[in-house]
């Protein structure tokens, strides 16, 4: 996330552990203010990350779903477990792709092949 931080013009951390759920907001590297608790969250776990890259620092910066897709799917399949969640909120209609996995590798390649025929 430092490296994402330090080459984005705004980044927030929504945090969900010990039941509460925390945010905090950066810009251009820095903290806008401390991390704080924002509500109850009984059960939840995870990091959210959003970011805006930095038009400063970066001449384009268009992303291309399809090959952020295709990295953060082998990331969740990697990471046995991980729920990763890719939203594009650049249009009117939201774009949004949940990933996760619980059979590692072995649900990789049976992914790799699902459009095969025997």
């Amino acid at each position: 996330v430092s490296v994402v931080n330090a080459l984005s013009s705004k980044l927030g951390l929504r945090i969900w552990r010990d039941d509460k759920e925390h945010y905090i907001e950066f810009a251009h590297g820095d903290a806008v203010a401390p991390l704080k608790v924002v509500g109850d969250a009984p059960g939840k776990r995870g990091t959210e990350v959003t970011f805006l890259a930095s038009t400063e620092t970066f001449k384009n910066v268009e992303y291309d779903f399809a090959t952020l897709e295709h990295r953060l799917r082998e990331l969740a399949f990697l990471n046995s477990g991980v729920h990763i969640v890719l939203s594009d909120m650049r249009h009117a209609v939201e774009k949004r792709e949940e990933m996760h996995y619980s059979g590692g590798v072995e649900e990789f390649v049976k992914y790799l092949d699902r459009n095969k025929k025997a």
